[in-house]
């Protein structure tokens, strides 16, 4: 049985940053990783990004990371 890890991109807008051109093509390729969240300085960015990524969750702060057990 193999667990995927789930990834979580800070700084991942869909609107610019080397996140929708590199890290998220790359992890989309990787049978092993599972993009699980996207998090931006804007909630309504982050939550169009992780949209647009198929991300389950949209975040903020990096304090919402620790807090969200889905992440750990």
């Amino acid at each position: 049985m193999n667990k995927k890890l789930r990834v979580g991109i800070i700084g991942g807008s869909i609107n610019n940053g080397w996140a929708k051109e590199t890290h998220i093509p790359a992890i989309e390729q990787l049978d092993d990783l599972e993009l699980k969240a996207v998090s931006t300085s804007n909630m309504k960015i982050a939550v169009k990004s992780a949209d647009a990524f198929n991300a389950p969750y949209a975040l903020i702060m990096l304090n919402n990371w620790r807090k969200n057990q889905m992440l750990i």
